[in-house]
């Protein structure tokens, strides 16, 4: 009897040992588990439907390729495009289809499940009980212990994603993850909706303009002040006044002018947003914007105040 009882143990803990030895090397998303070459393939082509959200081009029900269906695409209808951002020539034939500022949020979200994969390979094992280690299609999630809610910020390959917000997913009490509808693991449902509130971008906007243009309306009668009274503008300290208010004034106009021709157009554009004509103009204000965020005058005006 006791022997009996160490050979079913030991069949047991053999049966324990070869799945885990069939998970190992293996990269997880809602659909299966993959090799990291077929992970690759797959998540691209999934990639390109989350992002597009095209019913003329979807992944292919049994190949790991793109399938043309409809009539609206650069290519014959059943024309088979393999989904993988590394090889320039495929990554190419699928650009054609799209907008140059979704190829690049489509090779962003390539590039971000590759990641996925190897983090997925590279950790340790999570306890036994956990929600598994999973790439969802848009991010990436760690072991999660059972009736946790876990937290991600927003990928920014998102069409109007706000970074500062996080996609919510929760492991459910029988380590499974949340799913919605049928219990099928294809229903794994992550909360994104979050990062993609249009609304409030709109709303931040606007009162980041309403803020900006409120800035200029007091900055410019005090520049003006300042500069058509001579007594004011002879002394030192004023003339720093003047330099710092102006440096205000420049902020708030750059971040005015990247508000509505860039942000706010993006937002309210139905097209797929392509600056075209206005490209030049669009790296101009970015350098700007960029050289605003960074600028130290303010730094630099409280030390001149404290010399003085």
């Amino acid at each position: 009897m006791a022997k009996n009882s160490w050979i079913l143990l030991f069949g047991f803990t053999s049966i324990i040992q070869l799945t885990h030895a069939f998970k190992d090397g293996l990269c997880r998303t809602k659909f299966g588990e993959y090799s990291p070459a077929s992970f690759n393939i797959h998540a691209c082509g999934h990639c390109y439907g989350f992002i597009t959200r095209s019913e003329d081009i979807i992944m292919h029900p049994l190949f790991q390729q793109l399938v043309v269906l409809g009539n609206q695409s650069v290519f014959p209808q059943y024309t088979l495009l393999t989904p993988n951002d590394e090889n320039i020539t495929m990554a190419n034939r699928i650009c054609q289809t799209v907008s140059r500022d979704t190829c690049s949020r489509w090779k962003s979200c390539c590039r971000d499940a590759r990641a996925c994969c190897r983090r997925q390979l590279h950790s340790p094992a999570g306890k036994n009980g956990s929600c598994p280690r999973t790439w969802d299609g848009w991010g990436c999630w760690d072991d999660t212990p059972p009736e946790a809610t876990v937290y991600i910020g927003c990928p920014s390959f998102l069409e109007h994603s706000m970074s500062s917000r996080y996609a919510i997913k929760h492991c459910n009490a029988d380590g499974r993850w949340f799913m919605l509808e049928n219990q099928t693991r294809e229903n794994e449902w992550t909360d994104y909706t979050k990062c993609l509130d249009k609304d409030s971008l709109l709303v931040s906007i606007y009162l980041g303009l309403a803020c900006n243009i409120a800035s200029i309306v007091l900055l410019v009668p005090a520049i003006a002040i300042f500069i058509v009274y001579r007594s004011l503008r002879r002394q030192h300290r004023i003339r720093l006044h003047i330099n710092f208010f102006g440096a205000l004034l420049f902020a708030d106009v750059i971040n005015i002018l990247w508000e509505m021709l860039v942000s706010h157009d993006q937002l309210q554009s139905s097209r797929n947003f392509d600056l075209g004509f206005f490209r030049g103009l669009a790296y101009l204000l970015a350098i700007m914007q960029k050289y605003r965020t960074n600028s130290a005058e303010e730094q630099k005006y409280v030390v001149c105040q404290g010399l003085t």
